[in-house]
């Protein structure tokens, strides 16, 4: 297993490799040429195994705040621990002690690891998302 970071010139194949090959859960929200073009705006990092990239965070850095934009882990993936460890690399990387990211209500699966992790809620915007649903504001502090 292998970390890269956003400084890798990889990521365009990388994520387009990626999007071609499993349908994004959250594609109503970020839709695959938004995540094949985020290394032009965001910075990216994420694991590899077996040279296939299984976890990728799209985030920005704010005044020392690791803000998470959008996560995800390859469905054969899920449940071994991937995204904890590239998250944690990334705050490791990045020098930040605090993580942020928002969450859809009811994506409970999402919830639930973020507690798990540690994150604690900070508050809410209701009617966030196009479908209406409140997005959950989380933070994580290291």
């Amino acid at each position: 297993m292998s970390f890269i970071s956003s400084q890798s010139e990889q990521w365009p194949q990388l994520l387009s490799r990626y999007c071609e090959s499993r349908p994004s859960p959250a594609a109503q929200f970020w839709g695959a040429e938004q995540i094949v073009n985020a290394h032009q705006h965001h910075k990216i990092g994420g694991l590899m195994v077996a040279g296939e990239l299984t976890a990728f965070v799209i985030y920005q850095v704010c005044q020392g705040i690791l803000e998470v934009l959008y996560l995800e882990t390859a469905p054969a993936f899920r449940g071994q621990g991937l995204m904890k460890r590239c998250l944690k690399a990334l705050m490791g990387e990045e020098g930040c002690e605090e993580l942020w990211l928002e969450v859809h209500e009811s994506n409970w699966q999402a919830i639930k690891f973020y507690e798990d992790f540690g994150f604690s809620l900070q508050g809410t915007r209701p009617r966030y998302y196009r479908d209406g649903g409140a997005a959950l504001v989380l933070s994580y502090l290291k």
